[in-house]
């Protein structure tokens, strides 16, 4: 006989609420220590956004993280690394723009919806970034196919 599921209630004391935002913290620790190596790789162009453009990566909770993305369910995953730019449109197109004048490729455009993704690799590296961009910004880097 199967055990029932207890189900999640929402924190309604004190301690509760602490224990809540201290799972949070541990969660996102764990995500920053996954995602360690890929971050201290792209230090030196973090810096160089920071001096150059004055362009900051927002350490909120959904950038900063490993994301395996394939091409289709038969390609092996690659991971990359997510970063968040913020809300606006116009700063997530100013990131992109960013990091190709810093030498980055832009090796996939991710989906057709409003808030798709670019991928964008090192060349001569492993790493992949991840960044939001606008669907003008998204036509414009695309790679013609071969015909």
């Amino acid at each position: 006989m199967k055990k029932p599921s207890t189900a999640w209630t929402p924190p309604t004391t004190y301690a509760g609420f602490v224990e809540h935002a201290e799972t949070c913290y541990r969660r996102r620790l764990a995500e920053l220590k996954r995602a360690e190596k890929q971050i201290r790789a792209i230090e030196p162009d973090l810096r160089a956004l920071h001096k150059k453009y004055q362009l900051a990566v927002s350490p909120a909770d959904y950038s900063l993280v490993l994301r395996a993305h394939r091409e289709n369910y038969s390609s092996r995953a690659q991971y990359v690394l997510r970063l968040g730019t913020g809300i606006s449109a116009e700063y997530s197109d100013r990131f992109v723009h960013a990091f190709l004048a810093l030498g980055w490729e832009c090796e996939r455009v991710c989906g057709d919806t409003k808030y798709a993704p670019v991928i964008l690799r090192k060349p001569k590296t492993q790493l992949r970034i991840e960044l939001d961009a606008s669907p003008a910004l998204r036509e414009t880097l695309k790679k013609p196919e071969a015909a």
